[in-house]
């Protein structure tokens, strides 16, 4: 009887732990469009040799969208096993900071190794990563310790369309 309750609340939590983590998602795509389809834009019509034509950018979008799905997985997943119990806020807003800066300075090294795109480039978009990356950790602290969290599934979706509408607005004004 004991295992049957431990796999039914082990259930809950792993459907509680996918829903967060499109939520996280749809947030990170949410901010990735307000940055880089509008306040960024100047960035991307400048001439970069190391950045593909934006017709072509324009393409691959979804690969990206689907880059920042498995990132937000991986972040799920690291979070889940850290956090077997709920942590304090100041615990997880600080593993958040770590992991974020981590990856964020490991991508830009990783780019400026490689890639031939100005420097200016690689720190803002590292910079968005960053903001990215704090704003999954905060949703999936936010819906995997709440009683009911729904409200904040919700404030989510919401925050995605306000990010893409502000996006847009913002692309007819610039």
């Amino acid at each position: 009887m004991k295992t049957l309750f431990c796999s039914v609340l082990n259930s809950l939590f792993m459907k509680r732990l996918i829903k967060s983590t499109l939520a996280a998602w749809l947030l990170f795509v949410g901010i990735d469009f307000f940055f880089h389809a509008s306040l960024l834009q100047p960035l991307w019509m400048e001439p970069v040799a190391g950045i593909k034509p934006k017709e072509e950018l324009a393409r691959l979008i979804p690969a990206g969208y689907l880059s920042f799905l498995l990132l937000t997985f991986l972040i799920a997943w690291l979070y889940k096993e850290r956090f077997a119990q709920q942590p304090g806020r100041m615990q997880a807003f600080r593993f958040a900071m770590v992991f974020a800066a981590l990856f964020s300075v490991s991508n830009f090294l990783a780019l400026y190794s490689f890639v031939a795109i100005p420097i200016k480039h690689l720190l803002v978009f590292n910079a968005v990563y960053f903001i990215e990356i704090m704003a999954v950790f905060d949703v999936l602290y936010r819906t995997l310790h709440s009683a009911k969290p729904g409200k904040i599934y919700w404030l989510v979706v919401a925050a995605f369309i306000g990010l893409v509408a502000a996006g847009i607005l913002l692309q007819n004004v610039m």
